[in-house]
């Protein structure tokens, strides 16, 4: 078996704490694999109070530390992405938040498996110890257009998406087990790209500062007819919302608002 390598992109905002468990898993899934592959972590770290990152702790995977203003999550991972000369020098991509922990054969299992070249987005069992769930599969078929100026109607309208929550989203934390199969997106806190998604979109350009991320890959990947791929064998843990719980309910809505008329404009509008 040739030596696969791996890219790890995370975005870190003030989440120090965080920061260290999850590259402390990543280490740990590593030296399982290190037969198999190289692991490399860049860390895009958005944070307000800069903290220089301990990047010696660690001796199965390399790690950079980019800091940049706060320019959002897939802005700290496009920071890191469109500027590496040759992405498709790696088997996978994965753009994660800092809040998870890889299962220990998480990276081994990668490793292993065996990926049509049509898969481009591979989305992982993220298990919520807040929810007692899977988060996903996200989503197995494609909003309609209706369904989605209805989200954006409630986004526009903070009182409805309440209420929303409040008595129908609750239903959704019962733990169906999901068998591995083809879905429309996967969850973004932690998405894993194939090669053969970078062949396509060597650069990303999604302009919103948070929310959205998973329908913009969703519709690029449906656009060259490629698949995304939910495989259960492949798992983390999510601890939840570290960073977005640290956000104003304005601003929240404001950004899936503005996610969510993006999504309408560029790839529903002649529907």
């Amino acid at each position: 078996r040739f030596m696969k390598r791996i890219l790890i992109v995370c975005v870190n905002y003030n989440s120090y704490k965080e920061l260290y468990d999850f590259l402390n898993s990543v280490d740990s899934s590593a030296e399982l694999a290190w037969q198999y592959c190289r692991v490399e972590v860049f860390v895009a770290d958005n944070s307000t109070n800069k903290q220089k990152v301990n990047t010696t702790l660690y001796s199965h995977i390399d790690i950079q530390v980019k800091f940049l203003d706060n320019v959002g999550y897939l802005g700290g991972a496009q920071a890191i992405i469109n500027n590496i000369e040759c992405i498709t020098d790696y088997d996978y991509v994965i753009i994660s938040n800092v809040d998870l922990l890889i299962h220990l054969d998480f990276i081994l299992r990668l490793t292993s498996l065996d990926v049509d070249m049509d898969v481009a987005w591979i989305a992982p069992r993220i298990y919520s110890l807040n929810e007692k769930r899977d988060r996903n599969p996200k989503k197995i078929r494609r909003y309609t257009k209706t369904k989605l100026k209805v989200l954006l109607y409630m986004y526009r309208y903070p009182v409805l998406q309440k209420l929303y929550v409040h008595f129908f989203y609750r239903i959704k934390t019962i733990n169906v087990p999901v068998f591995d199969q083809e879905i429309y997106a996967g969850h973004g806190s932690i998405m894993v790209f194939t090669r053969s998604f970078f062949q396509y979109y060597p650069q990303i350009n999604y302009p919103i500062f948070l929310y959205g991320e998973e329908l913009y890959f969703a519709e690029l990947i449906r656009k060259v007819n490629m698949k995304v791929k939910y495989i259960s064998s492949i798992c983390v843990k999510d601890i939840d919302h570290i960073s977005t719980s640290q956000m104003k309910s304005d601003f929240y809505y404001s950004c899936n608002c503005k996610a969510i008329s993006y999504i309408l404009q560029t790839f529903y509008d002649n529907e």
